[in-house]
């Protein structure tokens, strides 16, 4: 097989691998698809830099596959099983999405600075969408079980409950995805307004 036929298939198939794992987040359902079951490679990233140390930095959509396979999945396979997760496992996978490093490169919050071809181009502002949304949205998934219940044991002051960390975390990621949908709108509300994932976590924030 030709390497551009090669690098197709690689890039649908795990464009389908994240937007799967991604809905079943959203849905509540289970994915479709396990890594058990997987041997594709990830596509050639021809995106990739070297920041100034000489160390290769991911490019966007590299880093989109990795954090569906790595940290959408595990967030997955810890909340949509017939058994709640421990606690500690949930603190254990917050802590495996907080030590995710995002390449210095990416600029999702670029300002009309940075110049009006960029700040209004609308492949740009979701690309930024994204990245600045990997981390507060796989923590949404994570904790709004225990950020409710830290709501229902402790109602007039949440951070009584042991769950206090999933509170304050769930509270400060809805706060950046509202801030980030603000952002999205004001730089492209044609695409915003058509992007279901994008309303469906800022009500999904507000209504927390």
């Amino acid at each position: 097989m030709d390497p551009r036929t090669v690098q197709k298939r690689r890039t649908l198939f795990w464009e389908v691998f994240t937007a799967d794992v991604s809905h079943s987040l959203a849905l509540g359902r289970p994915p479709a698809m396990h890594l058990s079951y997987i041997d594709c490679e990830f596509p050639i990233d021809e995106e990739a830099t070297l920041n100034d140390q000489g160390e290769i930095q991911n490019g966007f959509w590299r880093m989109k596959y990795t954090f569906g396979r790595d940290l959408f999945l595990a967030v997955s396979d810890a909340t949509l099983v017939a058994k709640s997760p421990s606690y500690s496992t949930v603190l254990e996978i917050d802590r495996k999405v907080r030590e995710v490093a995002f390449p210095t490169s990416f600029k999702p919050y670029v300002t009309r600075e940075d110049g009006d071809e960029l700040y209004y181009s609308s492949s740009h502002s979701l690309q930024g969408f994204y990245a600045s949304q990997h981390r507060t949205v796989t923590m949404i998934y994570l904790h709004r079980s225990f950020f409710a219940q830290a709501m229902l044991d402790h109602p007039a002051n949440p951070l009584l409950s042991p769950f206090a960390p999933s509170f304050l975390t769930a509270f400060r990621s809805a706060s950046v995805i509202i801030r980030a949908t603000a952002h999205q709108f004001d730089r492209c509300a044609e695409m915003a307004m058509r992007v279901w994932f994008l309303l469906y976590h800022t009500f999904s924030a507000a209504g927390g």
